[in-house]
């Protein structure tokens, strides 16, 4: 490495420098009757699962579990850990498993042939469970006020009279009706090559 540049932090490190250490420092032990390699299996997986997060983000997750861990001071599980950072800072669409999953399966099949594709992405972007056909309807409802407003925003880009808040909008929309899309083509693609192979 040359003098005067810096090493970037890897994000796996930052979560050990930033969530871990500090809180194993701390006296945040594992759980009564979890073993010492199944927890170091765990905390490997934090690392691994919130690379992604920031720095406030995970000193923020910090003060969270501290707090919920009480006079106990022990890790809580896996899945609450996660739960707790995801609603914290939801990971980026390619490290969010959910929503691969949903977007590549029949479900987004469904929501690209129903016209709701963004609108089911956008909401499993938020980590929720498969919708409901109730929440099916919202989506259809939703999509349907979304694509109104990207045809009146056209038109007034056509105009000239197009505000920048209209104008990002329209682009976030465009942005994410595409990797919308591209995932459910995917899965798409990936159950077509299975018959095929079969």
């Amino acid at each position: 490495m040359e003098r005067g540049m810096q090493q970037v932090e890897s994000g796996r490190a930052r979560v050990k420098r930033v969530l871990i250490s500090p809180l194993e420092a701390g006296g945040m032990g594992r759980k009564r009757g979890v073993s010492a390699a199944d927890h170091e299996k765990t905390l490997e997986k934090i690392a691994d699962r919130l690379s992604y997060m920031t720095e406030d983000g995970l000193k923020g997750l910090a003060m969270y579990l501290i707090r919920m861990a009480g006079e106990k001071n022990a890790w809580p599980q896996l899945n609450i850990v996660l739960r707790a950072a995801w609603s914290m800072e939801a990971p980026p669409p390619r490290d969010n498993d959910f929503l691969l999953s949903l977007m590549r399966s029949r479900a987004g099949e469904a929501a690209l042939t129903g016209g709701y594709a963004l609108q089911l992405y956008a909401a499993a972007r938020k980590l929720g469970p498969p919708p409901s056909k109730y929440e099916v309807l919202r989506l259809r409802e939703k999509a349907q006020g979304d694509r109104d407003r990207k045809r009146l925003i056209e038109d007034r880009i056509k105009r000239g009279i197009v505000t920048e808040a209209e104008r990002g909008w329209l682009e976030g929309y465009l942005r994410m009706s595409d990797e919308a899309e591209a995932l459910i083509r995917e899965g798409i693609e990936k159950r077509d090559a299975e018959r095929d192979a079969a």
